[in-house]
C-alpha cells in the first residue's frame, strides 16, 4: 500500500501527511540506531571497507523504499541484518566468480595500547581471521551475528534457521572455529 504525500498546502488536518511525516523521523532514527553496526557486520561479511560502505547504504536506501512504500517491518534491527547479509552474501559471489580472495576484516587493534600488545593482538586477530575465513558461509554468518549481540530470534531471522536450531548450529560453529584454532597453535 502506497501513502500518499500530498505536496500542495493544506487546509485541515490530514492524516496522511502526519504519516508521511513520521516516516522521516522513523526512517532517521533506525539509521542512526543502526548505521554503524550494520557497516561494521558488512564489513566483516565482505572482507572489504570500501564494499561494507556500499553494502550499509544499499542496505538503508532498500530500508528508505520499503517504508516509503508502505511495508510494515515489525523487527527492524534482523530486517536490516538480513539483508545486509544478503548484500553481502551476494557480494561476496560476485567476488569470487571474478577470482578475488575474499578474507574476513576484524576491527583494527587500538591506537593507545602498547606496540607489544598491539603486536600480540595483530597476531591473534589474523589468526582469527584466517580461522573464521575457512569456515563455512552459514557458520561465518552465525558467529558474526552472535558477536553483535544478536539475539538467537533475531539470528535466526537473519539467517533464516529455525529458532530452536540457532543455539545448536551456533555452537557447532564455535567448536569449528575453536578446533581450527587449537590445530593451528599446535608445533
Amino acid at each position: 500500500m502506497l501513502i500518499d504525500c500530498p505536496t500542495t498546502r493544506r487546509q485541515q488536518p490530514d492524516r496522511r501527511t502526519d504519516r508521511c511525516r513520521e516516516k522521516p523521523a522513523i526512517f532517521d532514527d533506525l539509521y542512526r540506531k543502526y548505521y554503524q553496526s550494520i557497516w561494521v557486520f558488512a564489513s566483516r561479511l565482505t572482507g572489504s571497507q570500501f564494499d561494507a560502505d556500499d553494502i550499509a547504504q544499499e542496505t538503508f536506501v532498500r530500508l528508505h523504499r520499503a517504508l516509503s512504500a508502505g511495508v510494515q517491518i515489525q523487527l527492524p534491527r534482523p530486517w536490516l541484518y538480513r539483508v545486509a547479509a544478503n548484500l553481502s552474501r551476494n557480494h561476496v559471489k560476485r567476488m569470487k566468480y571474478f577470482e578475488q580472495v575474499v578474507s574476513v576484516r576484524l576491527a583494527p587493534p587500538q591506537p593507545d595500547a602498547a606496540a607489544d600488545e598491539r603486536l600480540i593482538r595483530s597476531e591473534d586477530l589474523m589468526r582469527l581471521q584466517k580461522a573464521i575465513s575457512g569456515l563455512s558461509e552459514r557458520d561465518r554468518l552465525l558467529i558474526m551475528c552472535y558477536q553483535d549481540h544478536l539475539s538467537y530470534g533475531e539470528i535466526a531471522e537473519i539467517t533464516g534457521i529455525k529458532a530452536q536450531s540457532v543455539g545448536k548450529l551456533l555452537s557447532r560453529a564455535i567448536d569449528r572455529l575453536s578446533g581450527t584454532l587449537v590445530d593451528e597453535c599446535k608445533p
